[in-house]
């Protein structure tokens, strides 16, 4: 009989695996639409996302043995379909890892004092987390542990402090048309997918249970940004916001500009620092094992040590050279990789089972059949369309 403290256990998992560093570029990527066009934006992404993430239920109840996507993409789609969804991975991957170590390595050299040379910052960044992504997953456990620990009294601290401090007027402002610019920073701080495999056979395929987690799951983290949201565009003047977005900031930095606002501040440093971390602790111990598995190096001394100088210092060095790079990386990482990896592939792979294939509908399956498929491949296809464009400079908006 499945426990309840599974389901709410499984319920946290897929909350917290959501909630991560993306968190912090959400205001400053949003901040040009206003407050209530990107609830409007967040609604409509969780819809999607929780959508996909039932097309990977279906998928792994269909196989019915314990697996991951790349596994998954590899039984639907062919060899072609492993090769790209390894690809994409390992790029979504390095995007996350270049964003959480540019973002923490800035904290890092706020903890130090700004006058700090980033040379020394950057290797003090690596003496800090290195070590625990070298041990594996018991020292990440544990540290995350305490990081979230840290997280979670940081962020209702700093709601706490920041409520009063709400300017209403300021979540007036509404420009729908700069709202759309903050898709894939918002696509990014809805992935959770690929925990979905895990959480199936955690719960020993109880259809139900997995279902609610996933709605529930996801949902959660819906809450938590629109109150994130308010707190930021309701307290920050928009010529800071948009000072941070020029400068590639999380929604942390404005603070330290704001007079009285010193306490917020301070906390809003533990609170990014603890986002950041926790993010990055999980990213590139993934990318660990993804590029062991990958490159067929073992997890010996010298393998180790190999893998955490692939998976560090590039990050490391393009944080010395571009530091403002958080929002474009995490932009890059969501805008393509997350909605190919997370969005696309879930709807391609069931495509393939139910209607290539032929696989009869046995067990579970999401209901809406192949217009329902459609309308989300349509959204996910014009999210990508219009990320690249606009990245390309052939969409402007004045």
């Amino acid at each position: 009989m499945l426990r309840f403290r599974h389901l709410i256990g499984s319920i946290l998992l897929i909350s917290g695996t959501t909630i991560g560093g993306g968190m912090l570029g959400l205001p400053i990527a949003t901040s040009q639409g206003g407050f209530f066009p990107s609830l409007v934006i967040y609604l409509i992404t969780w819809l999607f996302m929780a959508s996909t993430g039932l097309l990977l239920l279906e998928m792994c109840l269909w196989h019915g043995k314990e697996v991951n996507i790349v596994t998954l993409a590899k039984k639907t789609l062919g060899k072609f379909g492993l090769v790209i969804t390894w690809v994409v991975y390992l790029y979504l991957f390095y995007c996350l890892t270049i964003a959480y170590v540019v973002g923490t390595q800035s904290f890092v050299n706020f903890f130090l004092g700004q006058n700090v040379n980033i040379w020394f910052s950057s290797v003090v960044f690596l003496l800090i987390f290195a070590p625990i992504v070298y041990i594996g997953a018991r020292a990440v456990e544990g540290i995350n542990n305490i990081f979230m620990f840290g997280l979670i009294l940081s962020y209702l601290i700093f709601i706490f402090l920041g409520l009063s401090h709400i300017q209403p007027e300021r979540l007036t402002y509404m420009n729908f048309k700069y709202s759309l610019v903050a898709f894939p920073v918002i696509f990014v701080s809805f992935g959770y997918q690929g925990i979905v495999p895990s959480i199936t056979f955690y719960l020993k395929k109880n259809v139900k249970a997995v279902r609610l987690c996933i709605l529930v799951g996801s949902f959660i983290p819906f809450i938590v940004y629109i109150f994130w949201e308010a707190l930021v565009l309701g307290i920050v003047p928009q010529s800071y916001l948009t000072d941070a977005l020029a400068n590639g900031q999380t929604a942390i930095a404005p603070f330290q500009h704001l007079i009285g606002m010193k306490r917020v501040a301070i906390v809003g440093q533990f609170f990014g620092f603890f986002a950041l971390a926790t993010s990055l602790l999980g990213v590139t111990l993934g990318l660990r094992d993804f590029l062991a598995d990958g490159l067929r190096i073992k997890k010996d001394a010298k393998g180790k040590a190999f893998l955490c100088s692939l998976i560090f210092i590039p990050p490391v060095i393009l944080g010395i050279y571009c530091p403002n790079i958080f929002l474009k990386a995490l932009e890059f990482a969501g805008g393509i990789g997350g909605a190919l990896i997370l969005g696309l592939l879930p709807i391609v792979m069931v495509w393939s089972k139910r209607y290539i294939k032929k696989i009869d509908h046995q067990g579970y399956h999401v209901a809406g059949g192949k217009p329902f498929l459609i309308l989300l491949a349509v959204f996910c296809l014009f999210e990508i369309t219009f990320v690249t464009l606009y990245s390309l400079g052939f969409l402007k908006f004045s």
